[in-house]
This record gives C-alpha cells, structure tokens and sequence, in this order.
C-alpha cells in the first residue's frame, strides 16, 4: 500500500468515527378506529289502512237514584193464600185477596210496602184506578208491592183491568215500586202528572197492553215523566208491550215477545210529546222477539217504533229478531222516524244513538231513521232478509212538516247483505260512512247505495264476498 492509500484509509476512519448513527425511525402504532356503527335502514312510518278510529262506542246509560227499590218501610202490610179477610195484615196473620190490597192503600198517605206470599195467585176481578184526588203519594212516602217467602213469583191475576194511575192539574202521583211480581190479564194505565215508578223483575203476560204510559195532558205543563222499566217482560198481549209517551223513560235487560196483532200494534212504541218536546228516552240491553205475530211471525209493525218530538233517545246494545224470510215486511227492526199528521207538530229527534243493537231479519228493513238531527248509527249488527235493506236514511219518505235530516253518522257496522238485497240506502243526506264493513252473501248483493248509484269500497268501508 503506498502512503497514499493508506492516507485515505486512515481520512475514511475519521470521518467513519465522526458520523452520526442511522436512527431507526420510531414504530408508531396505527390509530384504534372504532367501527362505524351498522347503518339501519330507514323505518318506514306506520300506515294503517283503514286508519285508526277516532270514534267511540256509546256506553249504556246509568241509572238514576230514584230507580232503588226503597227499603226500610215500617208499615207491612201481608197477603197470602192462607190469610183470611178478617186478618190483620200482618205476616202471622195476613189479608187473603189482592182486592183486599188495594183497600188498605187507598186509605193511607204514608209510605207502606203490601207484600205477596210467593207460590199464590191473588185475583182482582175488576183491578183498580189509583187518582190523586183520593189519596196523595210521594217520593217521601213511596209504595212497594213486592214478594216475600221461598218459591215461585207471586201471581196477580186480572179478571178485567189492572193498575191504573191518575193525577191531575195540581196533584201528582209519584213514588210506586213494583218488584218480584207475575201480572196475569192485565197491565199498567198511567195518565197524567204521575213520576218516578220502577218496575223491577215483574213480569206481564196477556195483558190488553202490557203499559201504557200517557204523556199526559197538552195543558198540563207537568208531564209523565221518571220511569224505569228494569229485568222485565212483556209477552202475548194483543196491543203491544210497551205503549208510551212520557219523558225520562228508561228501560234496561227487558224481554218483549208476541206483543201486538197488527200495524198499530208493537213490542215497544216509544214515542214523544211534539209540543212539550219529550227528552231522554232508553231503551237498551234488552231483547225483542217475534212481534206482532202473525202465524207465529212478525206482524206488519216494527219492533221498536219512535214517532213525534224526543231529544235524547239511546237505543244501545238491544237484540231485535224475527225468523229468517218470514216475517211481513213492515215488520222492521228500528223505526225512528216520521208517522204522525202534520197537526201533531213538527216530529224531530235531535241527540239519536242507535249502537251496539244486532237485528236479524226484520221485515224489509233492519234500522230507518228520518227527521234525525245527526243521529249516529254505529257498532250494529245487521242480519238482512232477502229483497230488504239493512239501513233507510232516510227509511221512508219525508214530510213537509217534519224536521229533515241533513246530515248522519253511519260508523262500525256490520252487514250481512244476501242476493238482491242492499246494505244502506242512502238518499238526499249528506252521511259520514267510516269502518262498515258489508259481506255479500251473494252475486247480486249491494253495498252502499247513495243516490240511487253504488259505492264502490269508499275509504275505510270494506266489502267481503262470502260467496
């Protein structure tokens, strides 16, 4: 090696002592990155077809306090087949007759309860007329006829009348229980300023009329009214089994059967006072069969009839019902409408339910409403006869006189329309139709018919073929 070279050996030594290191670059660790949470697919709003309902089902209506049998009456007076005419009236030793009863409380003005021996028949051969100018009677002073004992219901039995109450202009008669009680060949006259009676598990049979309450006299400013007909029936009596016109009439889980023989004559008439404008009439839970009779059948007469002037009718959750195809064809189920002469007064029903009823088969119409103010018509059952309509709005033709229904609610029905029949016949009024739901039961079976042209499925109305 020269000295050259061994010169740049040693200059590349020094500069190889003098030089930094390399430096490893640092080892950064990566950044943890969470995951990103899952996308969910957007939720698509909640579509109900047909939307949600915003009506609701009426309830029954409560009862009033006066409807409470009174109890605590110190005055007892007894009848029963072992007593005898000379008795005392008391439960050791009783009266005998029913006409005996009606002796005892003709004379007294103070509260008095005449109880029957159970399992004996009591007859009155010609019954009797109660008038306050005899006697006076109030809420203070109430009279009972009930039963007492173990056994069947007593049985009063009519040979010729019945009960029959009477007021007048300055007296009224009020305050009379009736409960526990069998009433044959007769039944219940009431006319004029007479209020709060009850009848309560009493039970009428061949009666003339099984009631007849009288709305009472034009000039009377003081009506019929306070009168609850409650766990009752009424059955074969040839002019109808409920007859009235009075006011705060309320009758709850009633039966009335063959009641009536012709068009005049029904189950229930339940109609008002035009002038004195009737308010508050009930009719609910409570069963109809086979009115007006005719060979066993249903007469030319509906069921239920409501004519002239009432502001709060309920009919709700009753039973109407005839067998299939065989009863005449005025024989409907529910008649609120027109009936009466133009000189009765103008007929109007402001504040008409008629929910929760299931008619079968009634004549050739189910339910007709007319000079309604806005009734609602909901949550019926409807079973229709062949070549008959379930709803008329109006179910028969307007009078001049009359109030005229504009406008209805027709909501949450159910019809069962048969070949050549029609669900609602809907004419000139403007009605709201939400949530009926019509099953044809055959080709020729029609919905809704407004104007004299089908509806197709309308919103929430459905139709079902059902054959």
């Amino acid at each position: 090696m020269t000295k050259l070279d061994e010169l740049r050996e040693w200059a590349k030594l020094i500069v190889s002592l003098t030089e930094e290191p390399p430096v490893e670059p640092p080892i950064v660790e990566p950044p943890v990155v969470e995951p990103e949470p899952p996308v969910e697919p957007p939720v698509p709003p909640i579509i109900v077809n047909p939307p949600l309902s915003e009506w609701t089902r009426p309830e029954p209506i409560p009862r009033s306090d006066y409807m409470a049998i009174p109890t605590g009456i110190v005055q007892e007076v007894y009848i029963s087949p072992a007593g005898h005419e000379n008795g005392t009236g008391t439960m050791s030793n009783p009266y005998l007759t029913l006409d005996h009863a009606f002796q005892v409380i003709q004379n007294r003005a103070f509260a008095v309860s005449v109880r029957f021996k159970r399992g004996g028949t009591y007859v009155s051969e010609k019954g009797s007329w109660f008038k306050s100018g005899n006697h006076f009677y109030d809420l203070d002073k109430p009279v009972l006829f009930s039963a007492y004992g173990e056994g069947e219901l007593p049985i009063l039995d009519f040979k010729g009348g019945g009960f029959a109450f009477e007021g007048s202009l300055t007296k009224k008669i009020e305050g009379w229980y009736f409960q526990n009680l069998r009433i044959r060949n007769g039944g219940f006259f009431i006319w004029d300023n007479v209020r709060h009676m009850v009848w309560d598990n009493v039970h009428i049979e061949g009666a003339g009329l099984g009631y007849n309450i009288s709305g009472g006299r034009v000039e009377n400013p003081d009506i019929n009214f306070g009168f609850a007909i409650l766990n009752s029936s009424q059955q074969d009596c040839p002019q109808g089994g409920i007859f009235s016109g009075a006011a705060d009439l309320y009758i709850d889980n009633n039966l009335a059967q063959r009641n009536g023989t012709g068009w005049s004559h029904r189950n229930y008439y339940l109609g008002g006072n035009n002038l004195n404008q009737t308010k508050n009439v009930t009719l609910q839970r409570s069963k109809s069969f086979f009115n007006s009779p005719v060979d066993g059948h249903g007469g030319p007469s509906p069921h239920y009839t409501t004519h002239g002037y009432i502001d709060g009718l309920n009919i709700i959750d009753n039973e109407f019902t005839e067998v299939p195809n065989t009863s005449d064809s005025g024989c409907w189920g529910v008649a609120v409408d027109e009936g009466r002469t133009p000189d009765w007064g103008q007929e109007k029903f402001p504040n008409a339910v008629v929910t929760g009823n299931k008619i079968s088969y009634t004549g050739n119409q189910n339910i007709s409403i007319s000079a309604a103010v806005n009734p609602l018509i909901g949550w019926n059952e409807l079973h229709i006869n062949n070549s008959a309509r379930g709803i008329g709005l109006p179910g028969k033709p307007h009078q001049a006189s009359d109030y005229f229904m504009a406008t209805a609610r027709v909501v949450h029905n159910k019809l069962y329309v048969p070949d050549d029949s029609i669900g609602m016949v809907i004419d000139g009024v403007d009605a709201v139709m939400e949530y009926n739901q019509i099953i044809k039961q055959g080709a020729n079976a029609k919905g809704i018919v407004k104007d004299g042209v089908e509806l197709a499925e309308l919103g929430t109305n459905t139709y079902i073929n059902q054959y």
